[in-house]
């Protein structure tokens, strides 16, 4: 009988090895969910991210854009990581593939609302 107690608790200390390991994993996620890793805000895609950009080149500074009219597309270099502190470039082109400008971005913490937030420079081409 002692045999097949020592396999009893053998089973029993291995479900309690795997219950551990899955509790340490979820809290890591929970831990960095927040984070992006990919470099980009929690819940937005790169081509959202560009649109949502492109949307306050645009924009009249009067509505809190920059007024760059003719931007038809922007391309982003995002950082490793979306953490306050870290900075991103985006290109912007008008319909004939010029370069209409830059807009240089530094990542803010979020705001209260979850929303992502950055300080942005636009920078207009020649």
């Amino acid at each position: 009988m002692s045999g097949v107690g020592t396999q009893a608790r053998r089973k029993v200390r291995a479900i309690e090895a795997v219950v551990i390991a899955v509790i340490v994993a979820a809290g890591v996620y929970v831990l960095t969910a927040g984070l992006a890793p990919s470099g980009l805000p929690r819940g937005t895609s790169l081509k959202a991210f560009e649109q949502t950009i492109e949307a306050d080149i645009v924009a009249p500074s009067s509505e809190g854009g920059f007024g760059a009219p003719g931007v038809v597309s922007v391309t982003c270099v995002m950082p490793s990581s979306w953490l306050a502190g870290k900075t991103f470039t985006c290109l912007a082109f008008r319909a004939d593939d010029i370069e209409a400008g830059s807009l240089s971005g530094v990542v803010r913490p979020y705001r209260h609302d979850r929303h992502w937030d950055a300080a942005l420079e636009w920078n207009a081409g020649a």
